[in-house]
């Protein structure tokens, strides 16, 4: 933005990433996460390790809900 403004300011502009669409994937994680309430997914059906771990350690932590 400033470079834009005051581009005498500057010699030239190191770039590291690409520009990301901020308003676009908050808008894209809205319209996932609306989906997920009207059709949620059972934890059953996940058959990665991280869901087994996260089950066997509520279970060790004596949660009802593992």
């Amino acid at each position: 933005m400033l470079a834009q403004r005051f581009p005498a300011d500057f010699d030239g502009i190191v770039v590291g990433a690409p520009v990301l669409n901020f308003s676009g994937t908050m808008t894209a994680y809205a319209n996932d996460v609306e989906a997920l309430r009207a059709a949620p997914i059972p934890a059953a059906n996940f058959r990665c390790w991280p869901v087994r771990s996260m089950r066997s350690a509520m279970r060790r932590m004596g949660s009802r809900t593992a």
